[in-house]
């Protein structure tokens, strides 16, 4: 028993208590207990003096001891991700974190401003971070990225937070971070940003700051009532035709977005594009396609009818060579396939 080094008890809906005896496995290395019902960590997890990687995600109801995380000097990976969000009360274990020298990738999700500002306060958590999740976060107005700290972060996700008007990248020069050689180049400050979810915040009107994440495969913005562009028109405006942006972007889903006017104004050439799905933006009148954007790739594109017959095409050509990939659909569906 002793030289079990990996334990995986992910998705084991029936386990409410931890499994007596683990703190036992002195050499255990990898301990995953996430979508578990446990309901709290026993202190005896200290014991586990060599655990380098320790994963908890969705377990909402969880309670972590004080000063339990921060005695696992050997940890490089934690997450509590999707369920357990940090409040204001909850913020002490991002100083736990913190204090582990060895922690080099976290996944959070936050449900309080109090708790966020701690995290974006500290150059070792962001860099650290790779999935961030805000959760009725109601007293946010306005969400600051750092462009260097946070350049390792693969997947942000925005839900509820019915306060938020805008995302804007804090831009740093060498001499605003510790290590001036982390400097990213070709100014892809979030080159590692995967996967963007931005749902139900109803005052955030534009999602520009999409432009520096040069390597985003997924994106997918519901209920953002007053959202008129995603990328806003002042920045198409001000650069060539088929800008390098979503030149990676797999899959787009946009819904409930009732004064959405544009996702570019000029045109895009979405090379990597797969799937696009939109569904009640009555006034999205046009893609920013043309005969090339998409021309190797593209399966489908989901939507209103309504919509799809409404929309504006450049050249009747252009039309001819996108309706082949139509296929109507419902808001309710496209929740359930791209959750």
């Amino acid at each position: 028993m002793p030289l079990i080094k990996v334990l995986n008890f992910s998705a084991t809906h029936r386990l409410t208590e931890f499994p007596a005896g683990i703190e036992r496995l002195i050499n255990l290395e990898y301990l995953n207990l996430s979508m578990t019902c446990i309901q709290q960590l026993p202190t005896e997890i200290m014991n586990l003096a060599k655990l380098r990687c320790l994963l908890l995600d969705s377990m909402h109801a969880l309670i972590i001891p004080p000063n339990l995380i921060s005695s696992l000097s050997w940890l490089q990976l934690f997450s509590m991700y999707d369920g357990n969000a940090l409040s204001t009360y909850r913020q002490a274990l991002l100083g736990e974190l913190e204090s582990i020298e060895l922690l080099d990738e976290s996944s959070l999700s936050f449900r309080s401003v109090e708790a966020l500002n701690k995290l974006l306060s500290s150059y070792k958590l962001q860099r650290c971070m790779r999935r961030l999740s805000l959760n009725d976060c109601r007293k946010l107005f306005c969400l600051e990225l750092s462009s260097l700290s946070l350049s390792y972060l693969e997947t942000l996700c925005l839900f509820n937070c019915l306060q938020l008007e805008d995302v804007r990248v804090n831009i740093e020069r060498a001499y605003d971070i510790p290590n001036p050689e982390l400097i990213l180049r070709n100014k892809q400050y979030f080159g590692k940003l995967r996967d963007v979810k931005i749902w139900t915040c109803p005052k955030l009107q534009n999602l520009t700051w999409l432009v520096h994440a040069a390597g985003l495969e997924s994106l997918s913005i519901q209920s953002c009532e007053s959202m008129k562009e995603v990328i806003s028109h002042d920045y198409g405006a001000s650069t060539s035709e088929h800008v390098s942006v979503f030149t990676r972007l797999a899959t787009i889903v946009l819904g409930g977005m009732p004064l959405l006017e544009s996702i570019y104004q000029g045109t895009l050439l979405f090379p990597a594009l797969e799937v696009m799905c939109v569904i009640n933006c009555p006034k999205l009148g046009r893609l920013p396609f043309d005969a090339n954007s998409a021309a190797k790739t593209l399966k489908n594109i989901e939507g209103d009818i309504d919509w799809w017959y409404g929309l504006q095409w450049e050249h009747e050509t252009i039309e001819l060579t996108f309706i082949k990939y139509f296929s109507p659909q419902y808001l309710a569906d496209a929740i359930h396939v791209f959750f």
